[in-house]
């Protein structure tokens, strides 16, 4: 439609080169492109943790973008120039930092609130690590260290209890101040604790591509994934293996796929007309008599 109303509106145009512009279209800016994208993927994984609804909006506008760039670059924008995987391999190696920020947000979303009520629970990853979490809370009040319940009451962040001792006043400010930057139960539970580990592990791989142990790192990275697809691999076969039995007999006659001759069987059988046999170009037809000149 828009080229359609082009005569329409190049009628003080004077001579062919501006013509050739007007019908040319506008530049196709593949930069401009990657930073919006890497915009929303960052925002959407950052933020998907409290806001799961983001993971469904940040699908739609990259499904949304690959038609409108699909048609707008075919159909109006002008033949861009020939790229490199650079740009893309550059976007690419930036997403382990959306991971990150991903991970760390997750782990502070997921954390929230330990009664149930509000947020998510925090059920206890173990009783050792617990045991010693309260330790270290008692230790820095130091509520049950003091014997008198004058003295108790005097304290702003104890209180006395029924049972005649001197405990942790929980509605205090110290406890409440202490509680917001108490890190231990928020990160060591069985619910963030995975994310906690996972992020360590890719903050650890980030800092070390940062080393002069870059290139170790990359051939472990490597053989790593490379194992995990491999297992990935034979528990999908292991999965889906077919039920049925192929009978002796009749693997016996395939061999090749779908039962189909082997090239060397093909070959010997002709099947494949007067086409050589060979590779060296000195033994085929007119380029044997050309080269041996």
């Amino acid at each position: 439609a828009l080229r359609c109303l082009l005569p329409c509106t190049t009628s003080g145009i004077v001579t062919q080169t501006e013509l050739n512009t007007a019908y040319r279209g506008s530049q196709f800016l593949l930069s401009s492109r990657y930073g919006m994208l890497l915009n929303v993927a960052f925002v959407t994984l950052m933020y998907a943790s409290g806001i799961p609804i983001l993971l469904i909006i940040g699908a739609m506008v990259f499904v949304v973008t690959y038609w409108i760039d699909k048609i707008y670059l075919l159909r109006f924008a002008t033949a861009p120039p020939q790229y490199d995987a650079k740009l893309a391999i550059s976007m690419l190696r930036l997403f382990k930092f959306a991971i990150l920020l991903h991970l760390m947000l997750g782990c502070w979303v997921f954390s929230a609130g330990g009664d149930g009520d509000i947020g998510f629970p925090r059920p206890v990853l173990s009783q050792s690590i617990e045991d010693a979490s309260d330790e270290l809370l008692t230790e820095s009040f130091g509520c049950h260290k003091i014997l008198a319940e004058e003295d108790c009451e005097w304290s702003e962040k104890c209180e006395w209890s029924e049972q005649g001792t001197c405990i942790i006043d929980e509605e205090s400010a110290a406890f409440q101040n202490f509680e917001s930057f108490n890190f231990a139960p928020r990160l060591l539970n069985a619910v963030t604790f995975p994310y906690f580990l996972v992020m360590i592990v890719v903050l650890v791989h980030a800092l070390l591509r940062l080393t002069p142990l870059r290139p170790a790192i990359d051939v472990a990275t490597a053989v790593l994934c490379n194992a995990i697809i491999r297992a990935y691999e034979y528990l999908q076969a292991k999965c889906c293996k077919s039920s049925s039995t192929v009978h002796p007999e009749e693997h016996e006659k395939e061999e090749g796929d779908h039962g189909m001759p082997s090239y060397s069987q093909a070959l010997a059988d002709k099947k494949f007309g007067s086409f050589p046999s060979s590779y060296d170009i000195t033994t085929i037809g007119k380029y044997a008599e050309v080269l041996s000149w």
